[in-house]
């Protein structure tokens, strides 16, 4: 009742939801302290990514062979010079929050910072979905990260090479262009050179 949402659903982001989601971090970090198979890395994923997921078999491609930095997917690259509490009065899916993996240390790491970025948020009076506040988090730590690219039905199948949602991959270049972030465009287009299939 005190801070709204923009285009956000009310019935869909209950306090309850916006809890369990916000809190995935903590459940990571209770796997890693008790890591019963002695494991290096850690992969995140929700079960709800096979509602949307495409070629998901492609898992098999890459789950041995996780890199250290944090892997997460791009969707909307948050290059947009504005307080972080006026762009996030919308749900902006920059970063999705579906699917994310690292080496033991830098997961951890992560934990931490979703964390303190959390609190900060709560005590500045607002919240949002935990893949904004995981978005925040990348921009104030990107050497941490190897982001790849793509829309949900691609946050399995592009982990290693893009081979749906080519179109969304263009549009985030686009944007990083307009932004006159060439860094960032080249940094996508190169990921496109792998592209191996049309949709």
């Amino acid at each position: 009742t005190k801070y709204h949402i923009i285009n956000g659903h009310p019935e869909h982001e209950t306090p309850m939801y916006i809890t369990v989601t916000n809190n995935k971090f903590d459940f990571m970090k209770d796997a890693i302290d008790w890591n019963p198979f002695n494991s290096s890395h850690f992969i995140w994923m929700d079960f709800a990514l096979n509602h949307v997921a495409k070629n998901t078999e492609r898992i098999h491609d890459w789950i041995t062979e996780v890199p250290d930095k944090l892997k997460q997917m791009c969707i909307n690259p948050y290059i947009e010079n504005v307080p972080d509490k006026q762009t996030f009065t919308y749900i902006l899916h920059h970063h999705s929050a579906t699917l994310f993996s690292g080496s033991k240390e830098n997961m951890l790491k992560y934990c931490e910072l979703f964390r303190r970025k959390t609190e900060q948020i709560y005590q500045e009076g607002w919240y949002q979905l935990e893949e904004a506040v995981m978005t925040m988090v990348h921009r104030e730590n990107q050497d941490m990260f190897e982001l790849y690219y793509g829309d949900y039905p691609s946050i399995v199948s592009n982990y290693t090479s893009p081979i749906n949602d080519l179109y969304w991959i263009l549009v985030a270049s686009q944007k990083c262009i307009d932004y006159n972030e060439k860094k960032k465009a080249y940094h996508i287009l190169t990921y496109c050179n792998k592209y191996r299939d049309w949709e």
